[in-house]
Order: C-alpha cells, then sequence, then structure tokens
C-alpha cells in the first residue's frame, strides 16, 4: 500500500491478512467513505474498500453473501447497523439479543 499526502511524501505499507479460518465462517463489512460533509473529501477509501472486498472474496474465497461492503452516502450509521445486525442473525450458533 501506498500512501501520499499533497505535498509529496509518501510511505509504503505492505499488509499481509491470512485466513484462519474456512471461508464460510468468514462474515465482514467493508465500509469506504470518500465523500464527508465537514471534512475534506478523500480519494483512496473507496478504492481500498472495494479492493479489500475483493481480496476476501476472489483470493479468500469468502462467499459474496457473507461480506458487506459500503460505500459513501449509503454508509449511515443505520446501514451498517443494519448490516451488523442481520449478519449476526444469519451466522449459525450465534444469538444476538
Amino acid at each position: 500500500m501506498l500512501a501520499q499526502d499533497r505535498d509529496g511524501a509518501s510511505a509504503r505499507k505492505t499488509i499481509s491478512v491470512h485466513l484462519k479460518k474456512k471461508p464460510g465462517e468468514v462474515w465482514a463489512v467493508v465500509i469506504g467513505i470518500n465523500k464527508y460533509i465537514h471534512l475534506p473529501p478523500l480519494k483512496y477509501a473507496v478504492n481500498d474498500a472495494r479492493e479489500f472486498y475483493r481480496y476476501l472474496v476472489d483470493v479468500n474465497k469468502v462467499p459474496e453473501g457473507n461480506v458487506s461492503l459500503i460505500l459513501d452516502e449509503d454508509a449511515t450509521l443505520d446501514k451498517v447497523k443494519s448490516t451488523l445486525a442481520r449478519g449476526f442473525a444469519e451466522v449459525p450458533g450465534k444469538r444476538t439479543q
């Protein structure tokens, strides 16, 4: 991963994600927000979220139905809460309160 600020300063970091559970046992909510109301927009959060989603599904073989991707305006508190609640309700052996 390469990060660069407006002045041209940059840093590179390699991040590895290792799947220790079976793909069907993994659930994820991936959120990427570039557009904020009271902050300057970001450039890469949405692309990073899409790439991480692809990495989970294509590389780690996590079923698409187990990974939710929420981007920009759709990333409301209500949407995140309902997505998490729905995911936990579908996990076998997990209890929701």
